[in-house]
C-alpha cells in the first residue's frame, strides 16, 4: 500500500526546520560587497554579450559561489531535474531575516489557511491576529527564470539579479531586504538551457547560429512543461510546487517568458479577458495594480515597448503562474521580446506593422493607447536589451512587495477567510465535494487525483468509518475510505478542477468570427480523469478520518491464479505497474470476454498471486484471477513494450 500524505498540523514544523537545516549552502560572511563575485568572475564572460550563452554549469557555480560569499542569500538544492541537475532556490533577505526564517514561514502558512496550522480543520484565524502577523511577517516574493528554455534571456539573466539584490545599497533595495524575502530560482528547466545553449554556442558563426534546436528542451514534455501545473507529472513541477504550497506560500509569484506580442518589447499585466468565474476578485484587482506599477517603472526609465492587455487571458489553471491565481497568490507572468538567442537582430521603421493584429484586437501599434503608451518604433535588439527590460519589471515586482508588505500579507489571509465563508455558505460551488473510489470506472484515478490534490496544498479528509450526509432527495450514505473536500483557503483551485466552466461566446465584432482562447477553455479533471463526485450543498459535521491522506489501498486480488491475472482495461495505473522492469510480464488483450473477465481486459499469465497483491497494494489495482487460459480461437493479442532511449 502506498499512502501519500499532505502535513497539515504538526508536520509543518518539521518541514521549516529542515528547510535551514538542508540548505547545501548557507550565507556565511557578513554583508555583499568586495568579496561577492560578479558573474563574469565565475562563467567566464557576463551573461548578456552578444553571441555568448551560459550553460547550466555556469550558472549553478554562481550561485554556489555568490552564497558562500554572503549572509543575505541562503541556497537551497529542493530537487532534480529529468537529467539530474540539481534543482535551486536562492532565498535573499537581510540576514536577520534569514536567521528567523521558521518563524517567517510560519507566518505565512497561517496567513495563506487563514488558521493557525496547530488549531485542526474548521478554526479560523481572527482578524486582530492576522493584522499582527502581518505587521510582524515580511513578503515572499518568487521570480523565476529558464522555465522555456529557448527563451534565453531569463535564464542569462539570474545570476546578475541575484548579484544585483545581494548587493545593491540604494534605499529601494536595501528596503526589499528589510520587508521582502525573494526568492529567486535560477533554472526550472535546466536540462534545457544545457541543450539550448550548447546547441547555440556549437553553431555560432555557421549556417545553423539560428536554427532551431533539433531535439526537445524537456526530453518528455517540451513547451508543455508550462501546461504540467495541474498533474504534476514532472520531478521539476513536482519540486516547485513543494515551494509554492508547502514551504513558502509567496504572496508574489512572478514568472518569466519571452515572447511578447510584436512589435512591444515587454508584455505585462493588466491580462486580457476573459477573467474565471472562480478567482478571487482581489486576485485580479492586485494583479492589475502590479502590472500598472511595473509599467511606471519603465516610463520613468524611458523603456518604451509595454504593452499589457491583450492575448494572455485569466481564464485558464494549468500554467506555473495560473495555479497560484487559484490559491489567492499574485501569479503572473512578464513576455519580453526575444531576438534569436544571443544574436541581435535590427528592425527598421517600415518593418513595424500598424496594429497588434486580430489576435490582439487590432490595438495600434504606432501611435499610443491605454494598453500601449509609448510605441517602440524600431531599432536593433540585443540580448542585453531584454535582460535589461526583464531586470527593470524584476525590480518594479520586488519594491511593491517590499512597500506593501504588510497588506499582500493580510490580503492572502483575507481571500482564504472569504472563500472559506463562501464555501460554508455553498456560494459559486458546493460545500463540499466527496469522492467515493469505487463508485468511479477507474478508483485508482481517484487516489491520483487526491494525490494531486495533496501535493497542491488542498485540505481533504479520507473517513475511516461510513458516513451520512444531507442530500435533495434524502440522506446520502457513503462508505469508509470516501475523500471529503471540504471548505478551505485555497477552495477556487478545488472548483475550477471539479465544475465545468462555459467559455464566453467573444466575438471579434459583432456577428463576426469569434475571439480564440488563449489556451484550452477548460481544466477540469473532474471530466478528464472520469471522476464520480457529489456535490453537497448542506453543510455536515467532518467523519472521522486521516486528514491529507490519498491511499492505494482499495487494491485487492480477487480468486486464484492458476492461469495468471486479469485487469479490468479501465485502469491507467496498469500502464505505470507494467513500466517497471521487474514488473514486466507477458501482457495481452482480451479482444473477447473470458469468463467473468470482460473484453478490453489486460491478462497477464505469468503473474504469480505474490506479484498480483504487491501490484494491487502500489497501483490501488484489482486483479482477478484466471481459472484457465481463453478458450481457443478467441481474440488475444500480445503487447510489446517499447522504450526510447536518450544516446546523447
Amino acid at each position: 500500500m502506498i499512502t501519500r500524505r499532505l502535513s497539515l498540523t504538526v508536520g509543518w514544523r518539521a518541514a521549516v526546520g529542515s528547510w535551514i537545516g538542508a540548505a547545501l549552502i548557507a550565507g556565511c560572511s557578513a554583508g555583499g560587497g568586495g568579496d561577492v563575485p560578479m558573474p563574469a568572475e565565475i562563467i567566464g564572460f557576463a551573461p548578456g554579450e552578444d553571441y555568448k550563452l551560459a550553460n547550466y554549469g555556469g550558472i549553478k557555480a554562481y550561485f554556489e559561489a555568490l552564497a558562500a560569499s554572503t549572509d543575505r542569500m541562503a541556497l537551497e538544492r529542493i530537487g532534480e531535474s529529468t537529467r539530474g541537475e540539481p534543482l535551486y532556490l536562492a532565498a535573499i533577505s537581510s540576514p536577520s531575516n534569514l536567521r528567523r526564517l521558521g518563524r517567517i514561514k510560519e507566518i505565512t502558512r497561517t496567513l495563506a489557511y487563514a488558521r493557525d496550522p496547530e488549531a485542526g480543520y474548521g478554526s479560523v484565524l481572527a482578524e486582530e491576529e492576522a493584522r499582527a502577523l502581518a505587521r510582524e511577517g515580511v513578503a515572499i516574493v518568487w521570480i523565476d527564470g529558464g522555465l522555456h528554455a529557448t527563451e534565453v534571456a531569463h535564464g542569462q539573466l539570474m545570476p546578475e539579479m541575484a548579484h544585483h539584490f545581494v548587493t545593491d545599497e540604494s534605499p529601494e533595495t536595501r528596503r526589499v531586504r528589510d520587508n521582502a524575502v525573494v526568492l529567486l530560482m535560477p533554472n526550472m528547466n535546466p536540462d534545457g538551457l544545457n541543450i539550448v545553449a550548447d546547441w547555440y554556442m556549437s553553431n555560432v558563426g555557421g549556417e545553423f547560429e539560428m536554427a532551431r534546436v533539433p531535439e526537445l528542451y524537456h526530453h518528455y514534455v517540451g513547451h508543455d512543461n508550462n501546461r504540467d501545473w495541474y498533474m504534476l507529472t514532472q520531478v521539476e513541477t513536482q519540486a516547485v510546487t513543494r515551494q509554492l504550497y508547502h514551504n513558502w506560500f509567496p504572496q508574489i509569484v512572478y514568472n518569466q517568458h519571452q515572447s511578447s506580442p510584436f512589435p512591444g518589447r515587454i508584455w505585462m499585466p493588466p491580462f486580457e479577458n476573459p477573467v474565471s468565474p472562480h478567482l478571487d476578485p482581489l486576485v485580479v484587482s492586485s494583479l492589475n495594480q502590479m502590472g500598472h506599477s511595473m509599467r511606471r517603472r519603465f516610463d520613468e526609465e524611458g523603456k518604451p515597448g509595454v504593452n499589457s492587455g491583450i492575448v494572455f487571458d485569466l481564464w485558464w489553471n494549468g500554467s506555473m503562474r495560473g495555479g497560484p491565481d487559484y490559491h489567492n497568490m499574485l501569479g503572473f507572468l512578464t513576455e519580453t521580446a526575444g531576438a534569436g538567442y544571443a544574436t541581435p537582430r535590427c528592425y527598421d521603421e517600415d518593418e513595424i506593422p500598424d496594429t497588434f493584429g486580430a489576435r490582439a484586437g487590432n490595438l495600434p501599434a504606432k501611435t499610443p493607447s491605454t494598453n500601449y503608451n509609448n510605441p517602440w518604433l524600431g531599432g536593433c535588439w540585443h540580448l542585453r536589451d531584454a535582460m535589461d527590460y526583464m531586470m527593470t519589471a524584476a525590480k518594479a515586482v520586488a519594491d511593491m512587495g517590499a512597500k506593501l508588505k504588510e497588506e499582500y500579507l493580510f490580503n492572502h489571509y483575507r481571500m482564504g477567510r472569504r472563500q472559506i465563508e463562501r464555501g460554508n455558505a455553498a456560494e459559486g460551488g458546493p460545500f463540499a465535494y466527496v469522492l467515493d473510489p469505487r463508485a468511479s470506472h477507474d478508483p485508482g484515478a481517484v487516489v491520483e487525483f487526491m494525490d494531486l490534490m495533496s501535493q497542491s496544498g488542498i485540505e481533504f479528509l479520507r473517513a475511516s468509518e461510513p458516513f451520512p450526509v444531507a442530500g435533495p432527495e434524502g440522506d446520502l450514505a457513503f462508505p469508509a475510505g470516501s475523500y471529503v473536500i471540504p471548505p478551505q483557503a485555497f477552495r477556487p483551485y478545488v472548483v475550477d478542477l471539479m465544475e465545468p466552466k462555459e467559455y464566453p461566446d467573444r466575438r471579434q465584432y459583432p456577428g463576426g468570427p469569434p475571439e480564440p482562447p488563449y489556451d484550452m477553455t477548460g481544466y477540469e479533471l473532474r471530466f478528464q480523469m472520469g471522476l464520480e463526485a457529489v456535490n453537497v450543498y448542506e453543510p455536515f459535521d467532518m467523519p472521522a478520518g486521516e486528514w491529507g491522506e490519498a491511499s492505494t489501498d482499495i487494491g485487492e486480488v480477487r480468486g486464484e491464479g492458476a492461469a495468471g491475472f486479469a485487469v479490468h482495461g479501465n485502469a491507467n495505473a496498469i500502464y505505470r505497474a507494467l513500466s517497471a522492469p521487474d514488473r514486466l510480464r507477458t501482457v495481452h488483450t482480451l479482444a473477447t470476454p473470458n469468463g467473468d473477465i470482460p473484453a478490453g481486459s489486460y491478462w497477464l499469465p505469468d503473474l504469480s498471486a505474490d506479484e498480483a497483491r504487491a501490484l494491487a497494494a502500489d497501483h490501488g489495482l484489482t486483479l482477478t484471477g484466471v481459472s484457465s487460459p481463453p478458450a481457443p480461437g478467441a481474440a488475444v493479442e500480445e503487447l510489446e513494450k517499447a522504450v526510447i532511449e536518450d544516446t546523447a
